[in-house]
């Protein structure tokens, strides 16, 4: 039983993991959208250091979070996969010895 659900939990993690590989268009990510938009408009109506500087910040802020997520998100699935083979390890079905 903890074989199967060990198992599960990893091509589920793997399919989790394909299905959310980030893309390069940054301003499709919904963090700071508004934000991010307005500097944006800002600086592609005025072309100016402090406009393009803002842009820029909220650029880095959005690497800033992404990295975060990312760097919580392997966290959370080490945890996972660790507390799994432990499961495994110490509870799955073992043959008798004779």
């Amino acid at each position: 039983m903890y074989r199967l659900l060990l198992i599960l939990v990893i091509v589920g993690q793997l399919l989790w993991l394909a299905a959310t590989i980030p893309s390069l268009n940054i301003l499709a990510d919904s963090y700071r959208r508004n934000e991010r938009d307005t500097a944006l408009v800002a600086w592609a109506t005025n072309k100016t250091a402090a406009t393009k500087a803002a842009f820029d910040n909220e650029v880095g802020l959005l690497e800033t979070h992404r990295n975060f997520v990312d760097c919580m998100t392997i966290c959370v699935f080490l945890v996972v996969d660790v507390f799994g083979f432990y499961l495994f390890w110490n509870y799955g079905k073992s043959k008798p010895m004779a």
